[in-house]
């Protein structure tokens, strides 16, 4: 293949600091660059010609082209309908609206094309939710066979860490289904190993992030240069969002094994898990000073502060809504003096006649 690769003029193709790419191979997949229609003209009859000597052939019908020039004086780019042919048969050209799937990725003119995958995750799950199975048959398909599918498209696109989470949450959702959990299962639970006590679901919104920072690293740190090249040019944006923090219940994590700590940990709250075992520390893990039971976590903790107040305006606005729908006429946190004194009720209603 490196003969072949040789007839395609190497030194013509896409300029990075330290060389040129002039061909793109990965198994029956070829991908040719050139700096001009004429130039990419050539580069197919030249790399067709040592095909054929080598017993192989170009499919003019599987192929597809993308001519984008540049215009300098409005300094953006533009895609041109330039058809080419090989051997008499006419390759068909790219427009504005077409996309092509290149290892299991999808592209259009301007490049990847941004990935969201949470409703085929929701239609996995919805066929395993119809399908006659038992409930740990569902879990054992959903954790070995319908995740790991999204995995591949997921770490290479660009996809939002708030999308990860909606396909957790809607994983969730679906297990608490099969399962009959109640609503306030710890999300630890799900996705806690299974010799830790959980079921060992993976984390999309903590796995993906970390294993796109592990692919990043690989690339940055390469001996080759062109490699090297292409992520200081083509991926910096990508680089810095991968080594944002990613977090586990509020607890830093930075590769797979503190991930699954963390989930560990965060399963059952200290008090509980000191339950037919020896005397140890009880405390808050927050450093508050109190026994970590549930109802301090719930309701007292200052780790939970900022999330009770949040719990607490959506229900004062939940109940609002609901008596203005009634016909009444609502005051949320009116500010009423007593004296020489001030109260500040959540909500105040009034009936008007």
């Amino acid at each position: 293949m490196e003969e072949i690769l040789m007839a395609a003029n190497p030194n013509d193709g896409y300029q990075l600091p330290s060389s040129t790419i002039s061909t793109l191979a990965y198994a029956d997949d070829l991908v040719l660059f050139a700096h001009s229609p004429g130039a990419l003209g050539l580069k197919l009859e030249r790399v067709a010609a040592a095909l054929r000597l080598a017993g192989m052939e170009i499919n003019a019908a599987k192929s597809i082209t993308f001519t984008i020039s540049a215009n300098t004086h409005n300094k953006n780019l533009c895609l041109e309908n330039i058809a080419y042919t090989l051997d008499g048969v006419s390759i068909a050209a790219a427009d504005t609206e077409t996309r092509v799937k290149y290892l299991g990725l999808h592209f259009n003119w301007k490049g990847q094309i941004s990935y969201k995958d949470t409703a085929r995750l929701a239609g996995y799950c919805q066929e395993l939710t119809s399908a006659p199975l038992k409930p740990q048959q569902r879990i054992h398909i959903l954790r070995q066979v319908a995740l790991p599918k999204l995995h591949h498209q997921l770490v290479l696109s660009s996809i939002h860490r708030r999308t990860l989470k909606a396909m957790d949450i809607s994983c969730r959702h679906y297990v608490r289904r099969w399962l009959k959990l109640p609503q306030d299962t710890s999300t630890a639970f799900f996705h806690a190993k299974i010799g830790d006590g959980g079921l060992g679901l993976t984390s999309l919104a903590t796995s993906i992030p970390l294993w796109r920072r592990t692919r990043l690293t690989k690339l940055i740190t390469s001996e080759h240069p062109v490699v090297r090249d292409v992520v200081s040019i083509c991926l910096t944006k990508a680089l810095a969002v991968a080594n944002e923090p990613v977090f586990v219940m509020g607890t830093v994590v930075n590769n797979k094994e503190e991930a699954a700590m963390a989930w560990k940990l965060a399963m059952y709250a200290t008090s509980r898990q000191q339950r037919g075992r020896a005397q140890m520390d009880k405390l808050c893990r927050r450093g508050c000073g109190q026994t970590e039971t549930l109802p301090h976590i719930l309701q007292s903790c200052p780790a939970a502060h900022a999330a009770r107040c949040v719990r607490h305006n959506r229900l004062a606005k939940s109940i609002a809504v609901s008596l203005r729908r009634k016909g009444y006429r609502v005051y949320e946190e009116p500010i009423i003096r007593t004296g020489t004194t001030y109260c500040k009720p959540d909500i105040m209603r009034a009936r008007m006649g």
